[in-house]
């Protein structure tokens, strides 16, 4: 019966760190989204000067930009596990 506690309580200490882990990672990317978000709107066009300097056979990127995009988020809506549709 201790024993089962004991590793209860580990276990929880794991989902923890865990938990935060995840939440540092969320934070990370939260932080560069929104600076990427402020220097394309105020300062340049960040994707397309990526993308002209470092890859200069890729620039049919940015015209479809929008659709690549919109696909993305597509396969990662349906890739979830719980999904509700509201109609």
């Amino acid at each position: 019966m201790m024993s089962e506690v004991i590793e209860t309580e580990e276990l929880s200490k794991e989902v923890e760190k865990t938990n935060k882990f995840l939440n540092f990672i969320e934070n990370i990317i939260a932080i560069i989204f929104w600076l990427y978000l402020i220097i394309k709107l105020f300062i340049y066009d960040i994707d397309y000067y990526l993308i002209k300097n470092f890859f200069p056979k890729a620039e049919w990127i940015i015209e479809y930009k929008f659709f690549i995009l919109l696909s993305i988020l597509t396969v990662l809506f349906f890739l979830q596990k719980k999904t509700t549709l509201y109609y």
